[in-house]
């Protein structure tokens, strides 16, 4: 049984200076690269190397949309940097090696909400560590499970009460029980913050691991070991997903 609710949307900031950011924080983390030459306008990357001032970005292989952006075009990134979401426009660029470069300009705007809007939905998740460094000896079924109950989703993540603080980008196994035609049961979710409420409780904050990024996280040998059903989340079921809490909070309210 679930509970669904609006949660508070964060404040607007004011706009930073790109060269008062740690860019090298960066390095291993998602971003998201914005340009009328994808075809649906918008793909998902990784943050490879910085050098100073300049990003490298993952091409992600020939059959990704990043490598067909012209040298010396204007885009747009988006990206989480010390627990808030960062919007700037970039100049990319290519090397002769083809490697993609981004150069950020001199303002960046802290979005003024989340990018997908949270609620407050109360549901039964139980929840595992996935330890990578062990996932190719251990037996899957041998995961330390526990079980609480959420306090807020979006179809971008979900923010759990967890007894022991877990570091930043450690991967959790997630079963949710929250019946819809979209959010997989299994699904693998990163965590992207966790705030200590008190000595027995920490607010952890995950984002759901898609299936067109997969090969951004997790080397070959892994993915065989991960539950295939884990992976089923993508971009067309997250942006359902999205419509599909939009459209119940909706009917709450009613």
């Amino acid at each position: 049984m679930s509970t669904l609710a609006p949660a508070n949307n964060a404040k607007t900031k004011n706009k930073m200076m790109s060269k008062d950011l740690e860019l090298s924080s960066l390095v291993g983390r998602e971003m998201l690269v914005l340009s009328g030459q994808f075809e649906n306008n918008s793909q998902y990357t990784k943050v490879i190397m910085v050098h100073e001032n300049i990003i490298s970005l993952d091409n992600g292989g020939e059959g990704n949309e990043l490598n067909r952006v012209d040298n010396n075009t204007d885009i747009v990134v988006q990206f989480d940097y010390k627990g808030q979401r960062l919007s700037a426009k970039a100049k990319l660029y290519r090397t002769i090696k083809g490697r993609s470069n981004i150069v950020l300009h001199e303002t960046v705007v802290p979005l003024s909400r989340r990018m997908f809007k949270r609620y407050e939905l109360t549901c039964q998740v139980r929840c595992a560590i996935l330890p990578l460094q062990r996932i190719i000896e251990s037996d899957m079924s041998k995961l330390r499970w526990l079980q609480v109950d959420s306090i807020n989703i979006s179809s971008g993540g979900i923010l759990l009460p967890i007894p022991s603080k877990i570091k930043n980008d450690t991967y959790l196994l997630l079963n949710i029980d929250y019946e819809n035609p979209h959010l997989p049961n299994l699904i693998i979710g990163q965590v992207k913050h966790s705030q200590s409420i008190n000595n027995y409780s920490h607010h952890v904050g995950t984002q759901f691991i898609l299936q067109e990024n997969k090969e951004n996280y997790f080397s070959p040998l892994v993915l065989k070991k991960i539950p295939q059903k884990a992976l089923d989340y993508t971009i067309k079921t997250r942006n359902r997903f999205d419509k599909f809490l939009l459209e119940k909070l909706s009917k709450t309210e009613e």
